[in-house]
Order: structure tokens, then sequence, then C-alpha cells
């Protein structure tokens, strides 16, 4: 499916997370482990996730990623020992949704990377993936990915 990107201006969107570092190649099999952690933090506080799991990666360095693993949640909520708050933060953001496999994530990454720079803008932070389905639920070609980069002029 080929991508549509996007530029907007969004609200902060509050997170819980957990950070870790990680390849590309251990990172999958790290991922459920603090999905879980975040969702049973979210559990004991009475809260439920809202509407997706998100990673968001500090570096794209595969080799050694820095990225937060959570849930995006309805309002801001107490951080824990091991699970701090954070958010998405408001203002303009490119953005595309991704339809398929996570391995064709680095084909979506280097197009939107080149729209972002055909419309003479800058990333500005950290880069977001939504994860609005995942693969206990639906096949590898239904999946369905949000990619998020913080932009400005």
């Amino acid at each position: 499916m080929p991508e549509k990107f996007k530029l907007s201006t969004e609200k902060a969107q509050p997170t819980l997370a957990i950070h870790t570092v990680a390849t590309a190649k251990d990172l999958p099999g790290i991922m459920g482990g603090l999905f879980q952690k975040v969702y049973q933090y979210l559990l004991s506080l009475g809260e439920a996730p809202y509407p997706a799991a998100f990673a968001c990666y500090h570096n794209m360095d595969p080799s050694c990623f820095e990225v937060d693993i959570g849930f995006l949640v309805t309002k801001p909520l107490p951080a824990s020992r091991e699970i701090f708050a954070s958010e998405i933060p408001a203002g303009l953001q490119a953005s595309c949704l991704h339809q398929g496999p996570y391995s064709e994530m680095e084909r979506v990454y280097t197009g939107l990377m080149r729209w972002i720079a055909d419309q003479d803008l800058q990333v500005a932070g950290p880069v977001f993936e939504l994860y609005l389905n995942d693969l206990n639920q639906v096949s590898e070609q239904d999946l369905l990915t949000k990619i998020i980069v913080p932009v400005h002029n």
C-alpha cells in the first residue's frame, strides 16, 4: 500500500512508557515484555491504554536504539519507579499510516524523510510509531502503524 504523507498541527498526547536500549535484532523480543509491564501498571491505576501502543525512537541507530515503549493515555498519569510519564509533543507533525509488515518500515521511513525534506522542513525531535493493532489480532499484511515525526520550518 503506498503511503500518503501529511502535515498537521496536533495537541500534546500523554503517554506512559519504559525507556530501553536495544539492537534492531533484539528489540522485537523486548517490546512485548515492556508493553506488558506498562499495561499492568495502567490496570493498577484503574486506567486503560488509549488508543494505541507506541514506541518513541530517540535515535535511528539499529546497533543501539534508545527507545521508549508504552501506551498513549487519555490524561497525564503518575509515574512509577520504572515507568515514566511523557507525551508526544504538541506542534507541527509529519505523519503517515503504514499498512503492512514491520519489515517494510525502513522503506516507509525513507519515503517520509524524503517528503519532509521536499517540504523544506526539519525534524524537530524523536520519531514515534503508533501500533494501532497487533500481530495477535490481524495478519501481517493488515498491521497498521502510524509514524509521527515532529517537524519545524
